[in-house]
């Protein structure tokens, strides 16, 4: 039996690093996503007839309580935990994690401690610094100009800008959200006490 903590360091910068409100509404309807539904699942898939059963997720933090698996297995299964978001965000949340084990007869409060160290420990030590493929000329994101510019979109105004890979996930994902989950049945309620039709979003 093990207790699995996760936790997303700068999760403010990564909702509200850029203006666009449809930026903000899509990183935190994809970091929710991610948060509630997608860790357990990269869990339980890795963790082939473990149980793993999530005590709570929340404001990209995330506690598991693990049994039928072994210490390494579970490692293993947190770092894959990591690279799914942080391919699912182009990069831009690396959450660290810490894990312990429960022994019989050991106090809930005592395992956590040795788990948030652990996670602690993985926060707080110094790791190789991210670097950017860029070339010598870059285009810059519109919305982050420290990152490169990879897509272009067009605005509901019309105008076209130049975005990056983490930032077109983040309105992707607001396109979705719009119409899906508790946001989309929030805007459908404003909509029928208001009176008017929604109109569907482009993908």
């Amino acid at each position: 039996r093990f207790l699995a903590l996760f936790d997303i360091p700068g999760v403010k910068q990564y909702v509200f690093g850029t203006d666009p409100l449809v930026e903000i509404r899509g990183a935190s309807a994809l970091l929710s996503h991610l948060n509630r539904t997608v860790m357990k699942k990269e869990l339980q898939e890795a963790l082939v007839g473990a149980t793993v059963d999530c005590v709570f997720a929340g404001g990209g933090a995330a506690q598991f309580l693990v049994v039928g698996t072994n210490l390494a297995a579970l490692e293993d299964a947190c770092r894959r935990v990591v690279r799914a978001l942080r391919m699912e965000t182009a990069g831009e949340v690396s959450p660290v994690f810490g894990c312990a084990a429960w022994p019989d007869g050991s106090d809930y409060p005592s395992v956590l401690d040795e788990a948030y160290f652990r996670l602690r420990v993985r926060r707080e030590v110094p790791t190789t610094p991210r670097v950017l493929p860029t070339a010598p000329v870059m285009a810059e994101c519109q919305s982050a100009a420290y990152l490169p510019g990879v897509a272009r979109e067009r605005e509901p105004e019309g105008e076209v800008v130049l975005l990056s890979d983490a930032c077109r996930r983040k309105r992707q994902y607001a396109r979705h959200a719009q119409h899906s989950g508790v946001w989309g049945r929030w805007m459908e309620h404003l909509a029928r006490v208001a009176g008017i039709d929604l109109l569907p979003v482009a993908a």
